[in-house]
C-alpha cells in the first residue's frame, strides 16, 4: 500500500466519523489524534519508561472508547445512531404525543414516487 493510498483511505474514514455524529464521536476523534502519535512515540523513544507511558496511554484511550461504546450499547443504543436519526425519532415522538392519527404516521413510511403534473414540466422548464 502506497502512502497516497493510505492517505486516501484515512480521509475516507475521517468523513465517515464526521457524518455519523453519535455519542462516541468525540472519543473516536481523540483516538485518531492521540493513539497513533503515542504508539509512534513508544516505538521511537529510547527511554523504557517513556515507552511504557506512551504505549499505556494509547491502550488506555482505546480501552476507554470500547467501554464507553459498550455502555451506550447496553444502556441507550439510540445515542449511537446518527444525529439525523435522533432528530427524526424525536419528531415522530412529538407527533405521536400530540395525538396524531395513525394515517399521519403511516405517511412517513410510504415510498416516495414521481408523478407527472397535468400540463406539467415533463422535460424541464420550456418557455
Amino acid at each position: 500500500m502506497s502512502v497516497a493510498d493510505f492517505i486516501r483511505a484515512a480521509s475516507g474514514r475521517v468523513d465517515a466519523v464526521r457524518v455519523v455524529g453519535s455519542a462516541v464521536n468525540p472519543l473516536l476523534w481523540l483516538n485518531g489524534l492521540i493513539t497513533l502519535p503515542c504508539l509512534a512515540g513508544a516505538f521511537w523513544t529510547t527511554d523504557l519508561w517513556k515507552s511504557f507511558v506512551y504505549f499505556g496511554l494509547a491502550i488506555f484511550l482505546l480501552l476507554v472508547t470500547v467501554l464507553v461504546f459498550a455502555y451506550f450499547m447496553i444502556r441507550d443504543p439510540d445515542r449511537l445512531q446518527s444525529e439525523n436519526y435522533q432528530i427524526r425519532r424525536h419528531a415522530l415522538k412529538v407527533i405521536v404525543r400530540k395525538g396524531a392519527k395513525a394515517e399521519l404516521v403511516d405517511v412517513a413510511r410510504e415510498i416516495a414516487r414521481v408523478e407527472k403534473l397535468e400540463g406539467g414540466f415533463e422535460h424541464g422548464d420550456k418557455r
